[in-house]
């Protein structure tokens, strides 16, 4: 599927595939602290209301 994408990028002059790739190299570090906000208006089972 990698293959097929990277040929398709290639034929169409594009380097999506390729950029994606060097995001996943560059990958930074996770925050050691993450606020999570709910918004209201979610019942018990996850439903809007």
């Amino acid at each position: 599927m990698l293959l097929a994408a990277m040929v398709l990028d290639r034929l169409e002059g594009r380097t999506t595939t390729l950029d994606r790739l060097k995001a996943l190299l560059e990958a930074k570090p996770l925050p050691q602290l993450v606020r999570l906000e709910m918004a209201e208006g979610f019942g018990r089972r996850g439903s809007v209301d």
